[in-house]
């Protein structure tokens, strides 16, 4: 009796094992992506930035409009 007691819960023990490396796996690949997505976000709003930035420069140097890259 206790060798089949011993063995359900064995079984239950590495279920549960098998759950919870399950869920810190998803969460690792999901922070993956979410770094990925969210740096390609930044580079993004950096170059917009720069765009803004050469054309403040451009204003100053040659006073010319600039608002619609603004």
């Amino acid at each position: 009796m206790s060798t089949n007691l011993e063995n359900n819960n064995m079984i239950r023990r590495q279920k549960r094992v098998k759950r919870i490396k399950s869920i810190i796996l998803f969460f690792a690949i999901l922070l993956l992506f979410l770094s990925v997505i969210l740096n390609f976000i930044l580079v993004i709003k950096v170059f917009h930035l720069q765009k803004q930035v050469d054309c403040l420069y451009s204003v100053l140097e040659y006073p010319i409009e600039c608002n619609r890259m603004l």
